[in-house]
Parts: structure tokens; sequence; C-alpha cells
């Protein structure tokens, strides 16, 4: 009962919040299968309530970092012809698998390629087990080491150790409430099954680190599919279905940054980093 006190807090957060505040793309802003308007009324409060008393099913990806949701419906899109966030989907947002465009973010990290290349190769050492491994992972072993984890938590030892990739990465419109920053690796024969982002609010962009074999590692996002390479960005909407395969024999590493969607206004941003949203429907394992 205490977590679900804590959620009508936060809902009555938000209700003040968006009083005064609130914009057309956050009206279309859906929290599972409830518009987030609706899930802060007291009938949305009260469904909440009913799925608490009556069971709901978990998510797993949540548990992989130490979070219970309050709450659980089955994603509002497909994920191939329109986006399958599987918590948060702006239904007004331009969401497709692949951004192309030139853009600031991937401008910048092409630019600064060798630096953020240098620093990393100091560090590589401390890379571990991605919490999402045992969730999403058949064969192989997928790795990472955060920049800025769940709920926007900022490592302090690693931003330390990594000091002109963490400037680089905080001068960027950092999408922290909804994603993450992070050093992300792939073991040789390593699949990552298809799955869905939480959340369309995010732009995800990789960087290639370590790319020893361009042609043996590939990603897909809705029904297409692309390398890496080293020094390189590519942007997309991780929200799509994706998978990962690696038949290579050598570790692919990558830096995985995610920044606001571009079709959010300064308007949207402004109330979507609110720190609520960082424990919005969620509690401590």
């Amino acid at each position: 009962m205490l977590q679900f006190i804590d959620h009508v807090k936060n809902c009555l957060t938000v209700r003040r919040l968006l009083k005064d505040r609130t914009t057309p793309q956050v009206q279309n802003l859906y929290w599972y299968d409830m518009r987030l308007v609706d899930a802060i009324a007291w009938r949305g409060i009260l469904k909440v309530l009913f799925r608490q008393v009556f069971g709901w099913r978990q998510d797993e990806i949540a548990g992989n970092y130490d979070l219970v949701n309050l709450y659980y419906a089955e994603p509002i899109g497909d994920g191939l012809t329109e986006s399958g966030a599987t918590v948060w989907n702006c239904r007004g947002l331009d969401s497709r698998p692949w951004f192309d465009e030139p853009n600031p973010v991937k401008e910048t990290l092409e630019a600064n390629a060798d630096v953020i290349i240098a620093e990393y190769q100091n560090i590589a050492g401390r890379i571990g087990t991605h919490p999402d491994n045992a969730s999403l992972t058949d064969r192989g072993r997928w790795t990472g080491m955060f920049l800025y984890a769940a709920k926007g938590v900022r490592n302090e030892e690693l931003c330390r150790l990594c000091p002109e990739t963490t400037r680089l990465i905080e001068s960027f419109p950092l999408c922290t409430n909804f994603g993450f920053a992070m050093f992300s690796g792939l073991e040789p024969h390593t699949h990552i099954t298809p799955h869905s982002g939480s959340s369309n609010l995010r732009l995800r962009h990789h960087l290639g680190i370590d790319v020893p074999e361009p042609d043996k590692a590939k990603l897909r996002v809705g029904r297409e599919w692309r390398g890496w390479a080293k020094g390189k960005s590519i942007a997309f909407d991780d929200s799509f279905e994706h998978e990962v395969v690696h038949e290579g024999d050598q570790e692919r590493i990558v830096l995985v940054v995610d920044v606001w969607h571009p079709s959010l206004t300064a308007g949207d941003i402004e109330v979507l980093s609110h720190s609520v949203f960082q424990r919005f429907g969620k509690r401590p394992a």
C-alpha cells in the first residue's frame, strides 16, 4: 500500500506540473495503455490500484535495474510499422526506425571520436555484464558500463575517468529521465533477441568505438539491418523492434547516447525533464 500512496503523490505532482505547462505532445503521451493525463486522474489512479489488488504482470526489464513497475499493459504499437515503446509512447512524434539526417550530436561524436576511443581504452577492463544480458540474450554476452544509468543516476567515478567524453555528452540534450549514456559491448557470437525499448521520447546514438569485424556484427531496427564502423555514428529510435547479431570472433564496442527526440519542443523537454518522471509508476525492488 505504501507504494500506491507514493504513486498518488507522484500523480498529484504531475498534475501540478501540467496545470500551466502542458503541451500538445504531452497531451499525446501514453503511459502503457493510458494517456498520461488520464493516468493521473482519479479514474486512472484507481485503475492502478485495481491492478495492485488483483495482480499484474511484472516488467522483467525494470527488474534488471532493481525497479518494480506498479502497472503493466501490452504496447500500443507493433514495433515494426510504428513505435512499440513498452512504457512511454508519445503518439504525436515523428517516430521511425532510422534517423539519417545530419545533426549536431552525430557531428560532435564523430569529430571527437579519437578522444572518446582513447578514454574508453583506458577503462576497458572495467566493463561488466549488461543488466539486460540475462533477459535479452540467448547466446553470448552483452556487456556495458554506464556514465548515466537508470533514473538519471550519474556514475561519478566513470565520468571522472572519462572527462572529455563526459564533457561532450553533457553538452548534448541528454534524455536521462528516459534513457542512458553508456559503453556497450558484444562478445563474439552474441545474439540480442528482438525487443522494443521503453520509450520513444529518446533518440539513440551509437558511436563505433571498437569494430574490428564490421561485416560480422549487425543491428536490425524495424525491418532494416545495418552495421557499425569505428569512429562513425548512427541514430535510431530504439522503441521500434530491434535485435543484434554478432557472428565474429572479436568484441564490438560502441558508445550509446540517448538524447531527446528531435520532434519534442523546448516546452515538452522542460516538462519531461522533471524528476518525478524518474520514479513515476515504479518503486525500488
